[in-house]
C-alpha cells in the first residue's frame, strides 16, 4: 500500500477544505506483515499553489493505494511535515 502527504486547502471564512495539487507519495510503498517501527518518507519539489491571506492549510496522510487482497485498511503511527509559504 501506499501512503500519500497531501494539502487541503478552504477559503477564508469556509471549513471546507479542498486537495490540492501539492502532494507526494511516501516510500517504500508498505507490503504485509507491516513490520514494527517502518518509517517511509518523502520529499519533493511541487510546483506552487496559490494560497491568499486568511486561507487555512491542512496536511492530511492517508493510504493512497490498497492491494485487493489485503486485510489492512487502517495503519497507527505518528506523522510530521514542513511546507514552505513564500
Amino acid at each position: 500500500m501506499t501512503i500519500r502527504a497531501q494539502i487541503f486547502q478552504a477559503p477564508v471564512g469556509s471549513n471546507t477544505f479542498t486537495g490540492t495539487s501539492a502532494s507526494v507519495d511516501l516510500v517504500p510503498s508498505i507490503t504485509e506483515p507491516i513490520p514494527v517501527g517502518l518509517l517511509v518518507f518523502a520529499s519533493a519539489t511541487i510546483p506552487p499553489v496559490p494560497v491568499t491571506p486568511g486561507d487555512q492549510l491542512l496536511m492530511v496522510f492517508y493510504i493512497s493505494s490498497l492491494p485487493g487482497d489485503t486485510a489492512v485498511d487502517l495503519i497507527l503511527g505518528t506523522a510530521s511535515a514542513g511546507i514552505n509559504i513564500i
